[in-house]
């Protein structure tokens, strides 16, 4: 079975790996990221009529109204307005096909993940590699969270280079694509604001010991009951509670999670150039901590904090007055464990769905096949995949 997404991080496993062994080559280590990035995004946007959720973005995009329409007329639909107005730009104003709208979203992802990893001095590869594998779903099937998160990067950007208006416009843009950048921005905004919040390493201390607690600390009921005094609409609130309900308490990324917070723990320095990356990880950490075991759940939320995470980290471990290497070649041995883990799961967990909805689709199968083929037969395996295999 041809698979997209096993290729993508195969290949950027061994792109990573070559860098690994000469991290002192630093123009070879430019060349290797440059090559990493522009063949995922290559790969990533060539995709086409691809996963699950298709059954939900294309008809979505075929019917979706004119901007006019949108901005004064009652707004019906469950999904976002700032998804929607993208969307009504792609289609009336740009005359976009289906393909070309989610390739935007993922030029429009990988330009702002250049932007936030070119800040790296050392291992943007691992970088690019450890956010990629992490974040499959995110950038092949996730078109509102993708875009979403874009706008999150470069908000923070923005904050360090105290560009404020460009923070708003951003902020606004995420929260307005897609709701659950409002959690993610209530929370960022706590931990940006308490003037107590010192930069020490106390609090990567409090997460690790968070991630163990609160894998014996079964939450779901609380969170359940908190769920219904949110301020959303009854179908964000079903999607919260239908979010929560997958649980799985002993994960293999619990140890990525646990040397990635003992790392910073361990390499922690203090660099005011670092400050907002910092609280940022903290409140990051934090979130994936106490929300570890509703794993389907977390992946929404650390969609947006893995990236600054993966950033601040490599920073933190490369740029440490204490050079003790043990810790990191631990760090990066769970990694790839991680990867070799995942890559099994993705291969041959998809390869046994029936729907036939891991089966990769391309852009280039349009020189063998038409558009409506490809469409009708992709949408009745996504269809599939919702009625017979979803949660089962």
């Amino acid at each position: 079975m041809f698979n997209i997404i096993c290729i993508t991080i195969s290949i950027l496993c061994g792109l990573s790996f070559i860098e690994l062994l000469y991290p002192n080559a630093k123009t070879l280590s430019n060349q290797l990221y440059q090559l990493a990035i522009l063949i995922t995004g290559f790969l990533v946007s060539i995709k086409y009529y691809f996963g699950p959720d298709i059954v939900i973005y294309a008809p979505m995009y075929e019917n979706i109204k004119t901007l006019q329409e949108l901005l004064f007329q009652p707004n019906t639909s469950d999904y976002e307005i700032g998804f929607l107005i993208y969307l009504s730009i792609c289609k009336h104003w740009l005359r976009l096909s289906f393909w070309a709208m989610t390739a935007s979203i993922t030029v429009i992802y990988f330009t702002t993940l250049h932007l936030l990893l070119r800040k790296l001095t050392s291992f943007k590869t691992f970088a690019l590699f450890s956010i990629i594998f992490l974040q499959t779903n995110l950038i092949f099937f996730e078109f509102r969270q993708c875009l979403a998160v874009s706008f999150f990067i470069i908000s923070i950007l923005s904050i360090e280079k105290k560009q404020y208006i460009p923070l708003i416009i951003f902020s606004l843009l995420s929260i307005i694509t897609h709701k659950s950048a409002i959690i993610i921005y209530a929370i960022s905004l706590v931990g940006l604001m308490l003037s107590y919040f010192k930069q020490d390493n106390n609090f990567f201390a409090i997460s690790i010991f968070f991630l163990f607690a609160f894998i014996l600390i079964p939450l779901k009921s609380l969170l359940l009951t908190a769920s219904q005094i949110l301020p959303f609409d009854t179908h964000v609130l079903k999607s919260i509670q239908e979010h929560l309900i997958i649980e799985e308490r002993f994960q293999v990324v619990f140890l990525i999670y646990l040397i990635v917070s003992y790392s910073i723990y361990v390499y922690f320095y203090k660099s005011q150039k670092l400050k907002t990356w910092h609280i940022i990880t903290i409140c990051g950490l934090i979130v994936i901590a106490i929300f570890y075991q509703y794993w389907f759940f977390i992946n929404r939320l650390r969609s947006y904090f893995i990236p600054i995470i993966t950033f601040y980290a490599i920073t933190i471990c490369c740029n440490s007055p204490n050079k003790h290497l043990f810790t990191k070649q631990l760090t990066v041995f769970f990694v790839y464990c991680l990867f070799a883990v995942s890559l099994k799961n993705l291969y041959f967990g998809n390869a046994n769905l029936k729907s036939g909805i891991a089966e990769t689709s391309t852009i280039f199968q349009l020189l063998n096949d038409s558009e409506e083929n490809i469409k009708t037969r992709n949408l009745e395996k996504a269809q599939l995949f919702w009625d017979t295999e979803y949660q089962k």
